[in-house]
């Protein structure tokens, strides 16, 4: 028992110590594009200005990269850094969205070989496909048309910030600990633009990989044991818990990964997996 609670306290400060090294690769990505100086911005911008071409960028990279949150983390770096424009990077997110479908698809192959298995989980696994595509299919033209998202981030934004000038501004000991990183980062790649990128998307990858690793391993351990008798007994318990869990592990594909099992299995059906795939993408 004890050793247990050991592990646990380990993995806490596993995720605590990769979530840091997280930030200084976002923040140093945001250092290279800084860096990369305005005909880039430009160049990103032009590219992007096409809602279409910006969307299937995001749906490309998330495919590629398995990681949803990778792909919003390396746009959130870019706008940050100025290389990418809002507009762009809305469009983006959306593709990441269907990007992350991918992973559920891939677990529901591993029962390719009972065929009733086979077709409860691939559509189980494609609830969360449908909901992202409809999703986008109806907020992505109104988006376009009338840039309801871009209004109301930028809206919030001023509502939160715009009025604070960069005197007020309180720089915490966490955002200096992470500029240091970040310029450590940046002493590494002898000061090289493209190594700089290269190095904090590295990074940023592979602590967000470990970050869902280790929260994987603690909330999900034994999380299918109590699906079915304790999570999906009310609609609003299992879109909460969908919520929860994704929040804990940073990931709605992990998330709704576990659940195509069951359904393969028989244990839920479409009808009860889809407040929880709700949950999750709200998470």
């Amino acid at each position: 028992m004890i050793e247990k609670e050991n592990k646990t306290i380990l993995k806490i400060i596993g995720v605590l110590f990769a979530l840091y090294f997280f930030l200084v690769g976002i923040n140093g990505l945001s250092l290279g594009i800084k860096n990369l100086g305005g005909e880039f911005a430009k160049t990103v911008i032009h590219t992007t200005s096409n809602p279409f071409v910006a969307l299937f960028i995001g749906i490309l990279a998330t495919a590629l990269f398995q990681s949803s949150s990778t792909t919003t983390s390396l746009i959130v770096g870019m706008v940050s850094g100025g290389g990418l424009s809002l507009s762009g990077a809305i469009p983006m997110i959306m593709g990441a969205n269907i990007g992350t479908t991918v992973t559920n698809t891939i677990v529901s192959l591993g029962h390719v070989n009972r065929e009733n298995e086979f077709r409860r989980a691939f559509a189980a696994s494609t609830i969360h496909d449908f909901f992202n595509v409809l999703a986008v299919l109806i907020i992505f033209p109104i988006e376009v048309t009338f840039g309801i998202l871009e209004k109301s981030a930028t809206g919030l934004g001023n509502l939160l910030f715009g009025k604070i000038s960069a005197d007020e501004v309180f720089d915490s000991p966490i955002k200096t600990a992470i500029k240091w990183g970040a310029k450590q980062i940046e002493s590494l790649s002898f000061d090289n633009t493209s190594l700089l990128i290269l190095f904090s998307i590295i990074l940023t990858f592979s602590m967000l990989a470990l970050i869902v690793k280790l929260l994987r391993s603690m909330v999900l351990s034994r999380v299918e044991q109590f699906f079915d008798k304790y999570i999906f007994t009310t609609t609003m318990r299992a879109m909460v818990f969908g919520i929860l869990l994704t929040i804990f592990v940073q990931s709605s594909s992990v998330s709704t990964s576990t659940i195509v099992p069951l359904a393969g299995a028989g244990v839920l059906t479409l009808r009860q997996i889809y407040p929880f795939t709700l949950g999750a993408n709200l998470g």
